[in-house]
């Protein structure tokens, strides 16, 4: 039985993911006989493999990764495997692009020091789209909150072709950046560890509710294959070695921000056994916090088990465990429920516009989107239209839509379906009408959309659609890069979104409950907190005992072909 049991010390956690990562080596990636030249610079064809990773093609290439990354575009997206793409045969320098003039007229060169009276030269680096913070501090041998108080960065985010000055070495950051950084949220990685002052009044204030050492269980089926969510349809050989991982290294960052932590973890191997022999064995006893198992009924025996304990239980992936929330207290339902995602994208809605509702016509009752988007609409007050037509009716249905359209005012078209082959019928008849007339539209649907595979996507950025849901990553944070580097340092992969799941759950609960103790099993809808891929805000609504999370994010599909991402919780009309 695959079983690991770790005492969180400054010493002995290194050890252990040492251990990990070398039961998780990539495959060995096998070097290309296909070549082909482009522009007079001969290329090997290298077509991706399942598990492959960017550092493991380019040490048996011997090319660097970013003359990978330059010389393929499309790695902006990600390395997806069956993707053929470019190496070159020889080791060759990035050719640098050739900056548009810098309005600045100090400075007649971005790739050169600008001299400042009485001031030791500045560096101007313009930012390249594969770049990071770090990865720019590490160039030039400074740390990144210089860069980012050197030139007042919000969030520490950098966009690509940003011109950004470098302090010299010697530079010092100032007080007001200082206070600035120690305003960032708790799970900044760039938060400084607090004064030893800080710690003394924080000790006395939690002191009677703290944890001298948080016994903490972690449940999961670590040899399956099997893929929890919709939303992350990826192949993998197992996500739960994943989820591991991205728990794995969120350990290290908390050892980072609470240098007294102690914690208790044992990991135990759900596929290996059975939950019956777990609590048989006494295994959960004394644990302060069981994050899983994954699955519904595992989940309900584990909570049988800790009725009438002071024990948090989390289901960490599974969205059919929501029922649990009726009868457990201390249960933590970390997905947000589909309908109030929905819920969430229909509070965007203006009531000065026209919103039409489309949903596909079935034989029994409408699907519970349409239920939950209509009711929703009519118990916040707006006036819509409706319509249900079945597929079949699809290319008679055009001018029916049309009819239910203002020239006078935006139209806000609702799709209350998840159905793929429907949506695509819906936004086909669209596409036709917007490209035929003068109307205004703007397009609302659910997170299922995001992995339909055979609608064109310009017709999300076209409609300027909107949705909400539970997770999305910021590339262009400066967090989830740290993150992107320490995952690859320590695993030689790229991290999934099981990585990400990993990731955060560690991060919010093992760093609460340390940070304010066992009052956080009651009080935990005051501990709101936006991580890598998903924000944390666990409510208990009318007629709960245990915790739903409402926090969503809105992503907008831009007609630049850009999407914006904003945090926020389920909305409310």
């Amino acid at each position: 039985m695959t079983k690991f049991k770790i005492a969180i010390l400054l010493l002995i956690l290194p050890l252990f993911t040492g251990k990990l990562s070398a039961q998780y080596t990539p495959p060995k990636v096998e070097k290309s006989n296909k070549k082909e030249i482009v522009e007079g610079v001969e290329f090997y064809l290298h077509r991706v493999q399942e598990r492959e990773t960017l550092y493991s093609i380019s040490k048996v290439y011997e090319v660097a990764i970013e003359q990978i990354i330059a010389d393929n575009p499309t790695l902006a997206e990600g390395l997806k495997k069956g993707a053929t793409i470019y190496i070159r045969v020889k080791k060759e320098e990035i050719t640098p692009q050739s900056p548009p003039p810098i309005s600045d007229p100090t400075i007649s060169d971005p790739t050169k020091s600008a001299p400042l009276a009485g001031d030791p030269p500045i560096v101007i680096h313009r930012v390249r789209w594969f770049e990071t913070l770090a990865s720019i501090a590490s160039k030039y041998g400074v740390e990144p909150e210089e860069i980012i108080s050197f030139n007042s960065l919000k969030e520490g985010k950098v966009s690509t072709r940003q011109l950004l000055k470098i302090p010299p070495k010697s530079y010092t950051p100032t007080v007001a950046s200082i206070e600035r950084e120690e305003r960032e949220t708790v799970t900044d990685t760039l938060h400084r560890e607090r004064a030893p002052i800080t710690e003394r009044i924080e000790k006395a204030l939690y002191s009677k509710g703290r944890y001298s050492t948080i016994v903490a269980k972690l449940l999961l089926p670590l040899n399956s294959s099997e893929i929890v969510s919709e939303e992350w349809q990826e192949e993998m050989s197992s996500p739960f070695i994943e989820f591991y991982q991205g728990f794995l290294t969120a350990l290290i960052d908390l050892k980072k921000r609470f240098p007294t932590l102690r914690l208790d973890l044992e990991v135990i191997d759900s596929d290996a056994t059975t939950i019956e022999k777990i609590i048989g064995e006494g295994r959960l006893e004394r644990a302060d916090i069981i994050i899983g198992p994954i699955y519904k009924e595992e989940l309900k025996k584990v909570l049988n088990y800790t009725k009438g304990r002071e024990v948090a239980v989390v289901s960490p992936l599974d969205p059919e465990s929501e029922e649990f929330i009726y009868k457990s207290p201390h249960f933590f339902q970390v997905n947000t429920p589909t309908l109030l995602e929905q819920r969430g994208v229909l509070s965007k809605l203006a009531k000065s516009a026209n919103i039409v509702v489309i949903e596909e016509r079935m034989a029994g009752a409408s699907h519970p989107i349409a239920i939950e988007s209509k009711e929703s609409l009519t118990d916040g007050g707006f006036e819509f239209k409706e319509l249900s037509y079945t597929i079949t009716e699809g290319r008679s249905i055009g001018q029916k839509i049309e009819n239910l359209l203002s020239e006078n005012s935006l139209n806000q078209v609702v799709v209350a379906s998840e159905n793929e082959a429907f949506v695509s019928d819906v936004l086909r008849n669209l596409n036709l009408i917007a490209a035929n007339s003068n109307f205004k539209l703007a397009l609302f649907g659910t997170p299922r959309w995001r992995t339909f595979e055979s609608i064109d996507i310009s017709h999300y950025h076209n409609m300027e659609l909107s949705i909400a849901l539970q997770y999305s990553v910021d590339w262009g944070s400066h967090r989830v890069n740290l993150f992107l580097e320490k995952y690859r340092s320590l695993f030689l992969s790229e991290p999934s979104p099981y990585s990400f799941q990993g990731y955060d759950i560690a991060s919010y609960f093992l760093g609460n409950m340390w940070k304010v103790g066992r009052r956080f099993l009651e009080s935990s809808d005051q501990y709101n907190e936006e991580l890598l891929q998903s924000g944390f805000r666990f409510i208990r609504e009318s007629g709960q005992v245990g915790y739903t999370n409402h926090s969503i994010r809105y992503l907008h599909y831009n007609p630049d072909y850009s999407i914006s991402v904003e945090s926020g919780n389920r909305g409310t009309f």
